[in-house]
């Protein structure tokens, strides 16, 4: 099984004054065992991730940390990094507009359509998953 992550559990983590930090935090020390399967981290998560940083806390620290999951993937972390095509991109799209009235983001739907075309979960605390897809949370 892949395991992909998404920007809530990644944010979470990384920024300690969260509710869920504790839960962020330890799931992806469960998930980087590899007991789930392999983790992805897709690029679109990775560009939400720090356009929200940048936009909302200035936090140069965590899009540094965040950066280096994806940047630096596979010899730090041994998770992959996951480039979305063209071919996938539509794909959200399409299911952007199938779920506009759940309020789906483009990043969103592009998780969405690689967890299909991967037969993957999606490690999340968004309950918009919910019903969608399989996910993992803590």
């Amino acid at each position: 099984m892949t395991v992909l992550l998404d920007t809530s559990v990644l944010l979470t983590a990384y920024l300690g004054k969260e509710r869920r930090h504790d839960d962020a935090t330890r799931l992806l020390m469960t998930i980087g065992t590899g007991s789930e399967g392999r983790v992805v981290l897709c690029d679109h998560v990775v560009v939400e991730a720090l356009n929200f940083l940048n936009g909302r806390f200035g936090r140069r620290d965590v899009a540094e940390d965040i950066g280096a999951l994806y940047f630096g993937a596979r010899s730090e972390t041994g998770w992959d990094r996951l480039h979305t095509s063209p071919g996938t991109l539509d794909q959200a799209y399409a299911l952007h507009l199938r779920y506009h009235d759940q309020r789906l983001s483009l990043t969103d739907c592009v998780l969405i359509a690689h967890a299909q075309n991967l037969n993957a979960k999606v490690a999340t605390f968004d309950t918009a998953f919910d019903g969608i897809i399989p996910i993992v949370d803590a």
